[in-house]
């Protein structure tokens, strides 16, 4: 495969990355809602906001990733188990999930 070919691919994979960011942000504040009374809940924001601060640094969104990556690591301290929710950290998440936003707001700008 050609050098070009695989930017123009990785081009596509980030937009559709960018496309997809708000309904993923939506999906984890949905998550994020319910995380103190269920399980499911908790796996899933842990999931979502892992995936988020993977695939932001994969497709060139490096503030994306580094918000999700802190609202996971206040969320879910690390060594703590799959779904270990850290209550105390409940607090935070409106002024973390705050930041998440802008960060794709930012990202998705030159496309809005």
């Amino acid at each position: 495969m050609s050098k070009e070919r695989l930017a123009a691919q990785m081009a596509m994979l980030q937009l559709s990355f960018l496309d997809q960011l708000p309904d993923r942000i939506r999906q984890l504040e949905e998550a994020l809602a319910h995380i103190d009374c269920d399980d499911g809940a908790a796996k899933a924001a842990r999931v979502l906001v892992h995936s988020l601060a993977g695939a932001g640094a994969t497709f060139g969104c490096p503030d994306v990733s580094e918000a999700a990556r802190r609202l996971e690591t206040s969320l879910f301290p690390p060594g703590s188990a799959s779904a270990h929710f850290d209550p105390g950290s409940r607090e935070r998440i409106p002024e973390l999930l705050c930041t998440l936003k802008l960060a794709a707001r930012a990202a998705r700008s030159p496309r809005d």
